[in-house]
């Protein structure tokens, strides 16, 4: 044997070593050291596969679509499945198996399963594309270009040179003077959107598990947004304006405003244009009720008739101060409780307008407050006590005021704490004008509930007539 075959047979036996550690990171939970020479083994692979490139690869693609950076190489969008692949059939070589292009495999040359796409503008060139993260060494590339500049995040950023724009059906991008946006075909009219309002809809869209679920590719960046916001906005129908709608109190005194509604998503339109962009149900509807306290908290004015806003986002939502009574405090979920109530029961809807915001419905709730009076457990009807305590046990209501929660790393920090079992000698009561308040800890109003109307007796019915005797005329 000579000695270019056993330095060949060496370095084979290396990289099926480099493959396999790499399979071997991806199963398996091992030390920071470990994962920390495991992770130069797999930048050994993907190092060795990037330096064959050129040679491999469309030259003239290439030049047009890769960088070398500091950070590592940069990938551009188009290049990225034949990439792919090339990587799959050289890691197959190295290690054996399967070339199959999975989330195992983006993530071995990418880092993550689920890449970000990245801007790199060159001159008056943009380049959508990944960021492989692995050290270069520039002297062993001689056509793909060094790049000295910084990478745009493209999950927050919308731009106008970016190619794959005129590609996406029923999107027109305009750039003038006025500034840059899409003009999205709605049946037989457009509608413009600038990147405020794509922003505004992508971050709705990530909050709402149905449309995440439907367009994962959202996640890795703000274009992807706008594919799903044309479709949207192409299906949605105009909500009639004496329908019930909550809407945000910054367009409560704005006039001929369009609002369209698709599948709880409502998107406010005013001469042609996306102003704003929110849903009314899930995760996204407890965000927008937030932000509307958050915009209250900033106003100078905190008491609002008998009701006084918290200083801080939390679970208590401010205090309710009833006439000759102790002052009770409004819970986030009663809040949320009440709106959803407001939208099915009519009784509620007659005493609100057509559009509604978060404090015309906090106003009511006092209102209604006002009206009751405390009432013992054996006055609150078992059925609606039952299925009040039931449905709260289920839920595991927690004090969170609708924040967002971060994941943590640490197993005891990422299970979520749940509430001690509500049992009905724990709760107190009000009741009046057909709705009963149901009050933890004595004076938190924690969810409420109609009254029953009582069921109308049905007459009985008569099956035999009784004829009373007539007298003679005789005895008259």
């Amino acid at each position: 044997m000579t000695i270019e075959n056993e330095e060949t047979i060496e370095n084979k036996e290396s990289e099926t070593a480099a493959a396999q550690a790499v399979d071997t990171a991806l199963r398996s939970n091992l030390t920071s050291s470990e994962k920390d020479g495991l992770s130069k083994e797999l930048s050994f692979l993907v190092y060795d596969f990037l330096k064959n490139l050129e040679t491999s690869q469309d030259k003239y693609e290439l030049k047009n679509n890769c960088r070398i950076l500091k950070e590592g190489f940069f990938l551009g969008e188009r290049l990225l499945h034949k990439t792919l692949i090339a990587f799959g059939l050289h890691a197959a070589r190295v290690a054996g198996g399967s070339a199959t292009v999975d989330a195992k495999l983006i993530k071995k040359l990418l880092g993550t399963e689920e890449p970000a796409l990245q801007y790199l503008i060159d001159g008056k060139i943009c380049i959508p594309g990944f960021l492989i993260p692995a050290p270069i060494d520039q002297t062993d590339f001689k056509i793909i270009q060094f790049f000295r500049g910084s990478l745009i995040n493209a999950t927050e950023f919308l731009h106008p040179r970016d190619p794959e724009l005129t590609q996406l059906p029923g999107v027109e991008v305009k750039l003038d003077k006025t500034g840059f946006g899409v003009w999205l075909k709605r049946k037989e009219e457009k509608i413009f959107a600038d990147s405020a309002a794509v922003q505004c809809f992508h971050k709705a869209l990530l909050a709402s598990p149905k449309l995440r679920k439907r367009y994962p590719e959202a996640r890795q960046s703000l274009r992807a947004a706008l594919l799903p916001l044309a479709r949207l906005l192409d299906n949605a129908v105009s909500v009639n304006k004496k329908h019930l709608l909550f809407i945000p109190a910054v367009y409560r005194t704005q006039k001929d405003l369009t609002y369209l509604n698709v599948g709880g998503f409502i998107f406010i339109v005013a001469d042609g244009r996306l102003l704003f962009t929110y849903e009314l149900r899930g995760a996204n509807f407890r965000f927008f009720v937030n932000n509307e306290l958050d915009l209250m908290r900033r106003e100078k004015k905190r008491k609002i008739g008998r009701f006084e806003i918290s200083r801080k986002r939390g679970a208590i939502v401010g205090a309710i101060r009833i006439a000759g009574e102790d002052t009770v405090l409004l819970h986030f979920e009663a809040l949320l409780n009440a709106m959803e109530l407001m939208m099915r029961r009519r009784s509620l809807r007659k005493r609100l307008k057509s559009r509604v915001t978060v404090l015309d419905c906090i106003q009511l709730l006092s209102s209604l407050l006002q009206d009751t009076v405390r009432v013992e457990p054996h006055e609150v009807p078992h059925a609606v006590l039952r299925e009040y305590v039931s449905r709260l046990n289920t839920k595991r209501f927690t004090d969170t005021g609708g924040k967002r929660k971060t994941k943590s790393h640490r197993p005891d920090q990422s299970r979520k704490k749940k509430d001690a079992e509500v049992k009905p000698e724990d709760l107190r009561y009000r009741s009046g004008n057909g709705w009963i308040f149901f009050m933890h800890n004595k004076n938190i109003v924690r969810g409420l509930a109609e009254r029953p109307r009582p069921k109308k007796q049905q007459p009985i019915p008569v099956l035999f007539k009784t004829v009373e005797p007539t007298a003679a005329k005789g005895d008259a």
